[in-house]
């Protein structure tokens, strides 16, 4: 199986109250020049509202990825600036486009020149 991916939720308890958060993964062994993969789960997603890169690795290192949403309703696109060097670990990228329901998808840019292997972990 080329693609393969992962979604889960957990409860984190603090002090206050319960707050909810998501963790999932995205997988994928061969994704082509200016393709992408995205999760299964849509999720509700506010402008602004920022997914934290819990780990992202790619390789050939020498090519490049973005991160991004994409809307489950009229399929626009949003996403980031190029990553490069074949690894991320940390920061946040958040919705640049108007509050809805959104699938979190990870692509490759037109400059890149071979298919790349990713792997992503995210939470919000």
């Amino acid at each position: 199986m080329l693609a393969e991916e992962s979604d889960w939720a957990e409860e984190e308890k603090s002090l206050d109250a319960i707050s909810p958060f998501a963790v999932f993964g995205l997988n994928h062994s061969a994704v082509g020049i200016n393709k992408h993969i995205k999760s299964n789960n849509v999720f509700n997603i506010q402008k602004g509202d920022k997914v934290k890169i819990k780990s992202l690795t790619w390789s050939p290192t020498g090519q490049k990825v973005q991160l991004g949403f994409i809307n489950a309703n009229n399929g626009k696109q949003y996403w980031t600036n190029n990553y490069s060097g074949g690894s991320k670990t940390g920061g946040t990228f958040s919705l640049g486009g108007p509050s809805g329901s959104y699938y979190i998808a990870i692509r490759t840019p037109s400059t890149n020149t071979t298919s790349i292997n990713v792997k992503g972990q995210f939470e919000f």
